[in-house]
């Protein structure tokens, strides 16, 4: 997938597994909700064709914020 991002894009795009990197504990019930959230919120951006956004977690409630892209200089 990163491949074809880059591909695309002309980013640099780069794949990390979670497992080696992630510093923690398990999960909460509290994060589990949250990554259903920001997923469900999510997929709603991308069939409205909304991109250039992500979600993030304002106060209690999950919502779409821009994506500042890195100038291609």
């Amino acid at each position: 997938m990163a491949k074809r991002i880059t591909e695309h894009t002309d980013l640099e795009t780069r794949v990390t597994v979670l497992g080696i990197s992630q510093r923690g504990g398990s999960p909460t019930p509290f994060d589990r909700i949250l990554a259903t959230g920001f997923g469900v919120a999510a997929c709603w951006l991308a069939m409205k064709g909304k991109f250039g956004q992500m979600v993030a977690l304002h106060g209690n409630k999950v919502e779409a914020v821009p994506i500042k892209m890195p100038s291609r200089t």
